[in-house]
């Protein structure tokens, strides 16, 4: 499990991509599955980008294009999960937890999107 801010999530996608890949082989090696857990939903971190294009912050496309690199290089083995806080974060992460191998192969972000219409 790794729990990202939308900060962590910009600058390791954003420039740090490799690091990230390298952490990604150890989980492969182990046999094991990880769930990033972002603390923010993909629109609000798009809207934050809007009103930040003056600070140097990563451009979206690029932190967007290494997010689907490494979901395709690491399938299977990975799983992006946007949240809305740090505390639907909280709540998220013990039932991903729990039901372990059950929810490898389940669009966990699409039952989170339902659940918020």
């Amino acid at each position: 499990m790794d729990r990202k801010s939308a900060g962590d999530f910009l600058s390791t996608f954003g420039g740090q991509v490799d690091r990230f890949r390298r952490e990604m082989e150890r989980c492969v090696e182990l046999d094991s599955y990880m769930y990033i857990v972002v603390e923010k939903s993909l629109k609000a971190i798009e809207k934050e980008a809007v009103f930040t294009k003056g600070r140097r912050a990563p451009k979206l496309g690029w932190v967007f294009s290494n997010l689907i690199s490494v979901q395709h290089e690491f399938a299977g083995n990975c799983q992006f999960v946007f949240t809305d806080s740090r505390e639907h974060s909280e709540e998220v992460i013990p039932k991903l937890l729990s039901l372990g191998e059950k929810l490898w192969n389940v669009d966990v972000q699409y039952f989170l999107d339902k659940e918020e219409r």
